[in-house]
């Protein structure tokens, strides 16, 4: 191991070996009368003196700057070692906490953002496809079923009566019973029903106006005897499953009269269930 020597010490070795070489080339000199004549008369000790102090000093400044600029460059590293440790430890200890919540059961804000998120798409998707069904069976609910997929089970059907069918297998055996009244009595081609509909955001709801008309056959007056009605349709979706779970049927007008509680549209129907 190679040992380190100190500044100080090379710089007194200096100043000797500098003085003994002047007093060198003087005595040189002196005892040479040939090169006498070409020389410049020695320099007084003074002078001497004065020329070496300068050179300690200058040496003793530079090494005092490369000990400072190293001793800054050791400073410098040793500080950004540090906080590169403090950073790592850091981040590893958000890591470490991030891990303890989630085995803990409690929820990361940014997961649970991104929950709601993805929820919120996917009911927009089956509020979509919903409202697209429904109007694609609406032209020919008097003749065709509509389609079942989009509604739940546990479908509940009220009317302005205040009767209500509940489960799907009734709502199914309340379209069998419609048909079959316009089957037997009315004029299917000259029958028909038109709708609008839109999205109410406050009810949360979808809503179609409709209107139907039913034209009898013959027999039973044909076009003279044209019975009108009207109605609004609120269609309510469960927000887990996506599918319809209440059908609420209001404003219901026969012949633009005002439909009675002992002539609901379900009363007959609720009595077949």
């Amino acid at each position: 191991m190679r040992r380190r020597i100190k500044s100080s010490a090379v710089t007194t070795s200096l100043a000797l070996l500098s003085t003994a070489a002047i007093s060198s080339s003087s005595s040189s000199l002196s005892n040479n009368p040939l090169l006498a004549f070409t020389t410049s008369p020695p320099a007084s000790d003074r002078i001497r003196r004065k020329l070496l102090a300068r050179t300690i000093l200058q040496a003793s400044s530079s090494s005092s700057d490369d000990n400072q600029l190293s001793e800054f460059t050791k400073y410098t590293a040793t500080a950004t070692s540090k906080k590169e440790q403090e950073q790592q430890s850091s981040s590893s200890s958000n890591n470490d906490a991030t891990t303890n919540n989630n085995n803990n059961g409690i929820a990361n804000p940014s997961s649970t953002l991104s929950m709601m998120v993805d929820q919120q798409r996917e009911f927009e998707i089956n509020l979509g496809r919903a409202v697209d069904t429904l109007k694609r069976d609406y032209p020919k609910l008097l003749t065709n079923d509509p389609s079942w997929n989009i509604y739940h089970s546990d479908l509940e059907v009220i009317d302005p009566t205040g009767v209500s069918l509940h489960g799907l297998s009734n709502y199914k055996r309340a379209f069998s019973f419609i048909h079959a009244v316009v089957y037997m009595f009315y004029c299917e081609e000259k029958s028909g029903l038109t709708f609008r509909s839109t999205y109410d955001w406050a009810r949360k709801a979808i809503r179609i106006s409709w209107n139907v008309e039913l034209v009898p056959k013959m027999l039973m007056g044909g076009t003279r005897n044209t019975l009108h009605v009207d109605g609004i349709s609120e269609y309510y979706l469960d927000r887990t499953s996506g599918l319809i779970t209440e059908h609420k049927v209001s404003h219901l007008l026969i012949n633009d009269q005002a439909v009675r509680p002992e002539n609901g549209v379900f009363h007959a129907l609720a009595e077949m269930s």
